[in-house]
């Protein structure tokens, strides 16, 4: 069980993250909250049904990487 501090360090973490996904990546906001650990390889994260039911692959900003892995 985690503590209210350690639970509003982690949402401040994956809100900074969603933020640089969404410009970095050209991600649209709904993409980044359906986004899946699976779908990023480090090299491109996989999109599953975007915008118009559509799916696609975006190139991830190497600047991403770090802040990702940890």
């Amino acid at each position: 069980m985690l503590t209210q501090a350690e639970v509003s360090a982690l949402l401040a973490r994956i809100a900074n993250n969603s933020r640089q996904l969404m410009y970095g990546s050209g991600l649209r906001l709904i993409e980044v909250v359906r986004l899946r650990v699976q779908d990023i390889d480090f090299h491109a994260i996989q999109v599953w049904q975007g915008k118009g039911d559509k799916n696609r692959r975006v190139t991830l900003a190497k600047e991403l990487c770090e802040s990702l892995k940890s």
